[in-house]
């Protein structure tokens, strides 16, 4: 047997093919004591500028080229593109025009803060930045936690329909817990505030062991283990180390699932399909990029330009088309979208 046929084998099982992949396995774990002294011991991490901070998370660690890959998904890969067509049902304007308004929404609500409705402009403003922030939260949140678990389903061979039913019950319980927390501290800042935070937090924290638990009892150990990154969502407001890795993580977790699927899934054979597709992949990977022509100028600072501020909103319209697209992708309550997705070891090896 191939060294090539045992990896595909192997990323069907959801096994450690690779040192990169293991990197991304533990590293939430390693980290982790460094985020508990920093919550419990009134430790000060060293803090890294904003602009600077987005900058690292998005061209080091992936975060921009993840976004990247999952246009690139859907355009090589026959899997995800039988998984998206399983989710829309035939729908397809109605995905069309979804789209389209989510890539023009990410503008509406990063730019409505900062140049329409500037702190004390209308009375309008503190509403509208209230909202914006929480329109951006919501979104980011519920994308970082599903798009865990699609990947999370790729460690071990059992995707059953009881396991994904109990698995999506507390995923949902755990957004819960998470919408509540983000929510409030957006909203509010008393002591009261604190209180349903950190309690909200204790019973996502449990959500969370009741899922690796789960995973442990299905036999499926690298499961649990990449669950527990989302320890860290729910640290985030307690934790300024947690809120820089966790997106770090986030984009390393999708290169590594793209570099798996590589061994294993079939891809879309058109020429002419491939040159069209390259085409807009160029267009949509030099837009992601734009933003960080500025940074390397030396603008680390929150970026005042209207015209940097409209390329990064048109970043964030980017992101929530590929939050869609990833919905879609790992909707592993639709059984056509799950063996769309299960790798095709079989077929390959054979």
């Amino acid at each position: 047997m191939t060294s090539r046929t045992n990896k595909q084998i192997g990323a069907a099982r959801g096994e450690v093919t690779s040192r990169f992949q293991a990197i991304v396995l533990w590293a939430p774990v390693v980290l982790f004591p460094l985020v508990l002294f920093e919550t419990f011991a009134q430790f000060q991490a060293p803090q890294i500028e904003k602009m600077a901070a987005y900058a690292i998370q998005n061209l080091l660690f992936f975060n921009t080229l993840h976004v990247v890959l999952t246009f690139y998904f859907f355009a090589r890969y026959e899997g995800f593109q039988n998984a998206v067509r399983a989710s829309m049902s035939n729908r397809t304007g109605r995905f069309a025009i979804t789209s389209l308004a989510l890539l023009f929404l990410g503008p509406a609500v990063y730019l409505a803060p900062r140049y329409f409705f500037t702190p004390g402009s209308t009375d309008y403003a503190a509403p509208v930045a209230f909202l914006s922030t929480l329109v951006l939260s919501f979104l980011a949140v519920n994308h970082g936690i599903w798009q865990t678990r699609g990947i999370g389903l790729s460690y071990g061979e059992d995707r059953s329909e009881s396991l994904v039913r109990a698995d999506k019950r507390l995923f949902f319980g755990l957004l819960a817990a998470v919408f509540v927390v983000r929510g409030v501290l957006i909203g509010f800042g008393n002591s009261i505030a604190l209180t349903i935070v950190t309690g909200f937090t204790v019973v996502g924290a449990a959500v969370v062991g009741l899922l690796m638990a789960l995973s442990l009892w299905r036999r499926a150990p690298n499961r649990a283990i990449f669950y527990f990154r989302l320890v860290y969502v729910l640290l985030v407001p307690f934790s300024s180390v947690a809120a820089f890795v966790g997106p770090c993580f986030h984009g390393m977790e999708y290169v590594d699932y793209f570099r798996r699927l590589n061994h294993v899934a079939p891809t879309v054979r058109s020429t002419k399909y491939r040159r069209a597709v390259g085409v807009v992949l160029a267009v949509i990977v030099f837009v992601l990029f734009l933003p960080f022509i500025g940074f390397l100028r030396g603008d680390f600072s929150e970026p005042k330009s209207l015209l940097l501020s409209s390329i990064i909103g048109l970043n964030f319209g980017l992101s929530f088309v590929h939050y869609y697209f990833d919905e879609k992708i790992f909707a592993f309550s639709n059984p056509e979208t799950r063996e769309a997705l299960r790798p095709f070891t079989e077929r390959r090896s054979a």
